[in-house]
């Protein structure tokens, strides 16, 4: 259930930034983070933000808050939740960062409980009780890839992964990390999920292989979100308390791409030049290095939302 729901959330949060269609030919980084509350059961997800902050340029924001409100538990009787969050999110070309941290205090529902805030209208009532918590912190950037080959070996329908160095910590209760890689319209996930303990991320993350078209380029973004999101109040018992923290903000690094041809041999020798000039074999922060020379890679204020 929640992995299903994370999916679905994550799409949400990326159809927020940069669109793409086809080959526009763009390049671009945005940041966005939010604490905020809702209500589940509508057409429409948005949060109201108890706090949040957006930059269209990559830097770096923040967002953080406190909330309280009152309504009946499961007995009928009348109770108060305390939310806190802090969000955070940075961008570059190839490195992205981010940072989720909740928690909900005395959490409770009660099906009979007046509607909080409802996404379809836009509208809150402020003796009604919200039933979904959320802070999330996004990075995303995206770039346009053109392919060629000093040898003449590539031609359309040639394939390419990509590969990144994945460093985090999932902690608590109710914290989820996703990474979301497109490609000309294709995409792929990688969906990350704490489990009650401390996991500390440290990993090589391989997409699948994406077609490159007759024009060897790709329009390309990968976007990234931290979060806290209890989901439903529904889903806990009365009087439960939960606290989680996605810290991805030691890395999420673009490490490199593989081309094969269209009998998935790889080919070695072909080059890259993006749109916005950045060399991506250059990518990897100091910490990357120091971290694989380790060994430790062991296979290598109000707002809608």
């Amino acid at each position: 259930m929640k992995f299903s729901q994370i999916f679905a959330m994550s799409a949400i949060f990326a159809g927020l930034c940069l669109a793409q269609v086809g080959h526009a030919q763009t390049h671009g980084r945005n940041t966005f983070t939010v604490v905020g509350v809702t209500n589940n059961g509508f057409d429409t997800f948005a949060l109201r933000g108890i706090d949040a902050d957006y930059s269209e340029t990559g830097g770096y924001v923040q967002a953080s808050g406190t909330g309280s409100y009152s309504g009946l538990n499961r007995s009928d009787e009348l109770g108060t939740m305390t939310y806190s969050g802090f969000g955070s999110a940075n961008s570059q070309y190839g490195i992205l960062k981010t940072y989720g941290w909740g928690s909900l205090s005395n959490s409770f529902y009660n099906s009979s409980n007046e509607v909080y805030y409802n996404p379809d209208t836009d509208e809150v009532n402020p003796n009604g009780t919200p039933d979904r918590f959320v802070t999330f912190g996004q990075a995303q950037y995206s770039d346009y890839f053109q392919y060629s080959s000093p040898t003449g070996n590539i031609s359309a329908g040639v394939k390419v992964d990509f590969w990144y160095y994945v460093h985090g910590t999932l902690s608590g209760d109710s914290a989820f990390h996703s990474i979301l890689v497109e490609n000309d319209g294709d995409s792929d996930l990688l969906l990350l999920e704490s489990d009650g303990t401390t996991q500390n991320i440290n990993q090589v993350w391989t997409t699948k292989k994406f077609t490159i078209g007759a024009d060897l380029a790709l329009q390309h973004s990968t976007t990234i979100v931290s979060q806290f999101d209890n989901l439903s109040t529904k889903y806990w018992g009365d009087n439960t308390d939960l606290e989680g923290t996605a810290n991805f903000g030691s890395t999420i690094t673009l490490g490199g791409m593989h081309l094969y041809d269209e009998n998935d041999n790889l080919i070695t020798e072909w080059t890259m030049t993006a749109l916005s000039g950045t060399d991506y074999q250059a990518v990897p922060e100091p910490f990357t290095f120091i971290v694989l020379g380790a060994g430790a890679l062991a296979a290598l204020k109000r707002k809608r939302i």
